[in-house]
């Protein structure tokens, strides 16, 4: 049996973060009627836990747009649970109660929550890991090849030009994915034509 590394034990705060963690489906899971119904329920609990006003009419629909794309491009990574309980735990301590709701007062509060996350998660992980050096099967390392295409392919999904790799084509090659007479880029045009959504994550 391999011997862990010796770490300080979680405290029941951290402990709670890691719950919260693993609570629920992550916002990059979402589809657009979820995240939307998500965040109209996030704002009105933020709205609740810290007395900040809501906007009314047309900045409300402002706000619920903006902070969906925030979710989006900085928060993916959380889940619904995750907001909520951030907003209990530090958005009562915020002195800025009767202020109108915006991206930046939420920001405050989740870019703090998102630190001590990263910290806590890092110290869940040490945790784990044995002091020998783990070596990688050969599924392991496929696995790694599939989350790299995905990771790629979503970045097409959303416009970029992400570099792609020599072994993206054999992996879905050999996955059969690939159709015979077709490269990798003509595969990619295929797929974002077709509208799919993910290569490998499966909901």
């Amino acid at each position: 049996m391999q011997k862990l590394k010796k770490t300080s034990v979680l405290t029941d705060d951290e402990k709670i973060v890691i719950q919260k963690k693993y609570a629920s489906k992550k916002f990059k899971y979402f589809n657009e009627v979820e995240m939307l119904f998500a965040v109209k329920n996030i704002l009105l609990k933020i709205h609740v836990i810290t007395g900040w006003v809501l906007p009314m009419a047309e900045l409300m629909n402002v706000l619920i747009d903006q902070l969906t794309k925030k979710i989006r491009e900085d928060y993916s990574e959380l889940n619904q649970d995750e907001v909520e309980y951030a907003f209990r735990n530090k958005g009562t301590v915020l002195k800025d109660w009767g202020k109108e709701m915006n991206l930046n007062l939420i920001d405050e509060i989740l870019v703090s929550y998102l630190d001590s996350r990263y910290a806590i998660s890092k110290k869940e992980e040490e945790m784990k890991i044995p002091i020998e050096t783990r070596r990688w099967s050969e599924e392991d390392i496929l696995n790694k090849y599939r989350s790299e295409i995905e990771v790629c392919f979503q970045a097409l999904r959303k416009g970029y030009r992400p570099i792609i790799h020599i072994y993206f084509e054999e992996t879905l090659r050999n996955d059969g994915m690939m159709e015979d007479n077709e490269n990798i880029s003509e595969f990619f045009v295929r797929k974002l034509n077709s509208g799919t959504e993910n290569l490998y994550i499966k909901e």
